[in-house]
């Protein structure tokens, strides 16, 4: 998983489902239909890599769980227990009709 080239040069994570959801439901900049909640084993990635809290203030409540890694994280098969695939909420009412 490599750094982004905007924003903050860090790997967020968080450890609270709704916030990664929220992320995953938001529109694909690069054409995808749906986005990816990926759950790692943190005892695993944490012996590899520096994971720091981080706090952006802006889900008050849930700044205790968000943290970030400051470098790409190579190999993250090793790392990754399952992977949640979560379409847009317009594409499932569209699907359902």
């Amino acid at each position: 998983m490599n750094l982004p080239e905007f924003g903050h040069q860090c790997v967020s994570l968080t450890r609270d489902p709704a916030v990664a959801l929220h992320f995953a439901y938001l529109a694909r900049d690069n054409g995808a239909e749906c986005g990816h909640v990926y759950v790692l084993d943190r005892m695993k990635l944490g012996s590899r890599y520096k994971i720091e809290p981080r706090s952006e203030n802006w889900w008050d409540y849930r700044e205790e769980a968000e943290e970030a890694i400051w470098r790409s994280i190579s190999n993250l098969h090793l790392f990754v227990t399952s992977v949640v695939e979560v379409r847009s909420l317009e594409l499932e009412s569209a699907v359902s009709m």
